[in-house]
């Protein structure tokens, strides 16, 4: 059965996710946090949601056979704050998760100073964990697993921060 490709990203507000908490340094067990601060949003052609505007959890139109790719980014575009996918657990019958995909490319566009345009072409790697969708439902006991990293005092070097968890509701109709 073949199906389509396409991604849901997730941004997240890691300043006001982690205030108050002390995060694991296990990456085996990471720190649970809410849906507060999260958002989800996705490029599948047929559509999505947000169930009962629960930004944290995401309705997708996926079809048994479609590969659904999950990407994280902080709302500092990874720089003061940098987070990204490294697990999915669970999601079964529905979703069957695989495991961490790195793309590198040699010549990623990034903005210079001061305009922002024409864009200098750097090396950049960008990470992401897929599932295949097994069929229609909602997913359960479904664990999205992110690394978090914090820019550190010498302005240059993003160190571990720990590792966090949530459990979205991913709907697949």
């Amino acid at each position: 059965m073949a199906g389509i490709n396409y991604n849901v990203m997730t941004v997240m507000n890691v300043g006001a996710i982690v205030n108050g908490l002390t995060l694991s340094k296990d990456q085996n067990n990471p720190t649970p946090i809410g849906h507060g601060n999260i958002w989800m949003v996705s490029d599948d052609p047929r559509g999505w949601s947000w169930p009962n505007n629960d930004y944290g959890n995401i309705t997708l139109n996926a079809q048994p056979g479609d590969n659904i790719s999950f990407y994280a980014s902080s709302t500092s575009d990874n720089s003061d704050y940098s987070v990204f996918v490294y697990k999915l657990t669970g999601g079964g019958p529905v979703l069957n998760p695989s495991d961490v995909n790195v793309v590198t490319l040699t010549g990623a566009a990034q903005g210079q100073a001061p305009t922002g345009a024409p864009a200098k072409n750097v090396p950049q790697s960008f990470v992401s964990c897929d599932v295949k969708v097994s069929q229609h439902g909602t997913a359960q006991n479904f664990w999205i697993w992110v690394a978090v990293y914090q820019t550190g005092s010498d302005g240059e070097t993003q160190n571990l921060l720990g590792y966090v968890y949530w459990d979205p509701t991913v709907n697949a109709q």
